[in-house]
């Protein structure tokens, strides 16, 4: 495989990770919103929060908070492989 083609391919596992961790934040988004949902018990006119659904929703919070860092990484990758590929295409002109 060639320069262009090994940075392609760099590229597409870039791209292709950047996507995965997208699918797993929408899919926190989505226990979030279903665990804050149970942690709203209405009792008349209050709200009553159930400590273990908190701990979860918590949890939930971290590993959003770590696929976002892990996203971040991502694009400062892309972003750099991209600058290599921009310095690659004018050598061969």
């Amino acid at each position: 495989m060639g320069r262009k083609g090994e940075m392609e391919a760099i590229a597409c596992r870039i791209l292709n990770a950047y996507e995965d961790r997208c699918k797993d934040l929408e899919k926190l988004a989505c226990e979030f919103k279903i665990m804050l949902e149970k942690s709203a018990l209405k009792r008349g006119s209050r709200w009553v929060k159930d400590e273990e659904i908190v701990r979860q929703l918590a949890k939930i919070l971290c590993e959003a908070e770590e696929l976002l860092d892990d996203i971040e990484k991502e694009r400062l990758e892309a972003a750099h492989v991209f600058d290599r590929m921009m310095a690659a295409s004018k050598e061969c002109k």
